[in-house]
């Protein structure tokens, strides 16, 4: 096949998802389908940040644009590509093209670890575990013919739903068959593998989320990992771009966040719940994250549809 009939084929098909996905979004930010797994993302304002932490998923834009702040790392992508998280980080989107006429318009689909274990099993599918080249937790592809066509039929099924319950598993399976099978498949495979580096950063990740508000030793994060200090900290800032600590900031600062949009405690409260002990550092790493300071940052998700989004989302676990 040719690159330009290859291209053509790929813009129809982001078409088609754009269409279908406009039909069955209503409200602004996150929708939940009839589908497990399945969400869609609506923004028509692009003044906004969007705090997100997520199970490992797939984020593929059908229209608009969007930026998304990992650590100090910044992925910018567009209609046509995706990121894939395979690991479970705080980050922070931002949208970069988006109107009323024309939102942005994303497909979020989950990532189901037991079924990536099971496909594995197939001997067929040939990954080379022996060098671990794994390089972050997250990566940016585009959606090539065959993952798209996939995600068209899945994402169809919501104008069928009676067909939804036998067709949206295989087409989810095929869909886990084609990014293990993508350039960068070998990073979601090694989440898999409990004796990968990954899967070993993957379970400290575990750890700091749901003791967040504590203080950190790096001592005892090294031993859940099974590593030495300093290889742990290699690894870690490998995968997560950041710093245990840097993480954890990051987790305290969204769930202040949260809270303050949804339970109506002001800064101060905030802070301390989330483990801050001075309100000027709160403050200060704040603003840097979110760039405006907590009482009008939080003014402006309650004067948006994000506070109904953040109100959704019960904590970070």
């Amino acid at each position: 096949m040719s690159k330009s009939k290859r291209i053509a084929i790929e813009n129809n098909n982001m078409d088609q998802l754009a269409d279908v996905i406009k039909r069955h979004t209503s409200d602004e930010y996150l929708n939940q389908t009839a589908i497990p797994g399945l969400r869609f993302l609506k923004v028509s304002n692009p003044e906004h940040s969007l705090p997100e932490f997520n199970n490992p998923f797939l984020c593929l834009i059908v229209q608009g644009g969007k930026s998304v702040m990992i650590g100090d790392a910044v992925y910018s992508y567009q209609k046509g590509e995706y990121l894939l998280f395979a690991l479970n980080m705080p980050f922070v989107g931002m949208v970069a093209e988006a109107s009323a006429e024309e939102p942005l318009y994303c497909l979020h689909l989950d990532i189901d670890m037991p079924l990536i274990a099971e496909l594995l099993m197939d001997e067929r599918l040939r990954i080379d575990f022996t060098k671990d080249t794994t390089t972050t937790g997250v990566y940016l592809d585009k959606a090539d013919g065959n993952l798209s066509n996939a995600l068209l039929r899945l994402v169809s099924l919501l104008d069928t739903l009676r067909e939804a319950a036998f067709l949206a598993p295989m087409y989810i399976r095929e869909i886990h068959y084609r990014l293990l099978r993508s350039e960068q498949g070998r990073q979601l495979a090694s989440l898999s593998m409990p004796s990968s580096n990954i899967r070993k950063i993957g379970r400290v990740i575990s750890y700091i989320k749901e003791n967040f508000q504590d203080p950190l030793r790096m001592d005892d994060l090294a031993s859940i990992a099974g590593m030495s200090v300093s290889s742990f900290h290699q690894h870690f800032k490998r995968f997560t771009i950041s710093t245990p600590l840097q993480f954890q900031k990051q987790l305290r600062l969204m769930e202040a966040r949260r809270i303050m949009a949804t339970e109506n405690i002001d800064a101060t409260a905030a802070a301390f719940k989330v483990g801050y002990q001075s309100l000027s550092q709160f403050s200060r790493e704040y603003h840097r994250m979110f760039g405006n300071s907590p009482s009008r940052d939080i003014k402006n998700i309650r004067d948006s549809a994000l506070g109904n989004t953040l109100r959704n989302n019960k904590g970070l676990a």
